[in-house]
């Protein structure tokens, strides 16, 4: 059985890890357990011409210094008692991949963190600011001064 191997996005933890559970979802995997705080997400995969029992994936993220997050993906077979299946022809492989193209759809939308966008954190309410989080361009009102505001982009709550 082939290992995935992990790939580096160019956003921080949190952002990635919203857009891995959208992505888990509308591929329509059955979500298990969903810890952000330590970056860990598992799902089962149904049955398929090539496992029969389907999958026990797991997701988890590790935020580095640099502000970019790796994704690790794996999985086991999903079967229980008599085992049927001894090989999985290639479905851990595959569903990572359909994993990992699925995330970069969903974080093709978000814009990228850059550098030189990371010294304004927060703005007065009524001019247009960035999202500590995920950098996304928003504008606040100014009855909204003082408040704790939602992303729409990555829903963190921003400070006002």
């Amino acid at each position: 059985m082939a290992g995935i191997p992990p790939r580096t996005y160019r956003y921080p933890k949190a952002v990635v890890f919203n857009a891995v559970l959208k992505a888990v979802r509308n591929l329509g995997y059955r979500i298990q357990s969903v810890d952000p705080a330590n970056g860990l997400l598992t799902f089962e995969t149904g049955m398929s011409f090539r496992s029969w029992a389907g999958q026990k994936m797991s997701v988890l993220l590790l935020e580095n210094a640099n502000g970019t997050t790796e994704v690790d993906i794996s999985g086991v077979a999903a079967q229980s008692g008599v085992v049927l299946q001894v090989f999985d022809w290639g479905e851990l492989g595959s569903i990572g991949g359909k994993v990992h193209e699925a995330l970069a759809q969903q974080l093709r939308y978000i814009p990228r963190r850059h550098e030189e966008d990371l010294s304004q954190e927060i703005a007065a309410p009524g001019d247009i600011f960035r999202c500590p989080h995920c950098q996304m361009e928003l504008q606040a009102g100014p009855e909204l001064a003082g408040q704790i505001v939602v992303c729409p982009g990555c829903q963190g709550e921003i400070s006002l």
